[in-house]
């Protein structure tokens, strides 16, 4: 049964239709109702995060692109940081999934009324997409130069087998 500020048992999530447990569906991360207040939301964008920690990678990447999204600058700000270790490939690689979400939160951040703050945070978390698509292009290219070699070098063999007869 969820915590008294969850919704009730009878409640089904609008996304997907499983029976919310909490204040977050753990099928498709929306949350179980609109976020009415700065605490509500807070609690809704923890649990996301904790559900998102505990289930594997191919359900990471559904719950990073479809999953709740805050709607109060410190919310969303705290979730562009919260995001930011699925954007490493060392620690948890997700797929593109975190890189569309931070583009979904900044899209957010970006829709808010500036300030300096603000547009510090947004600048910061847009040279860290950058990165992550370089180092995404990066990957690419480097297996294409590995598939390349791999190519050339049967091709090398195919010839000297051929040379022998």
């Amino acid at each position: 049964m969820g915590s008294s500020a969850g919704p009730t048992s009878r409640e089904r999530c609008r996304g997907c239709g499983a029976e919310f447990k909490d204040l977050v569906c753990e099928y498709c991360g929306l949350a179980s109702r609109k976020a009415e207040d700065p605490a509500f939301e807070h609690a809704a964008l923890d649990e996301f995060h904790i559900l998102l920690r505990r289930c594997e990678p191919d359900a990471q990447a559904k719950l990073l692109r479809d999953g709740f999204l805050p709607a109060l600058e410190a919310n969303l700000l705290e979730a562009a940081v919260l995001l930011l270790p699925y954007l490493e490939k060392d620690t948890m690689d997700p797929g593109p999934g975190a890189a569309q979400r931070l583009e979904a939160i900044l899209a957010k951040l970006s829709a808010l009324t500036p300030n300096d703050n603000l547009q510090r945070a947004i600048a910061n978390y847009r040279e860290r997409l950058v990165a992550y698509h370089r180092s995404e292009r990066s990957s690419l290219i480097g297996g294409f130069v590995m598939f390349g070699a791999l190519a050339l070098g049967l091709v090398a063999v195919i010839y000297w087998v051929a040379s022998l007869f």
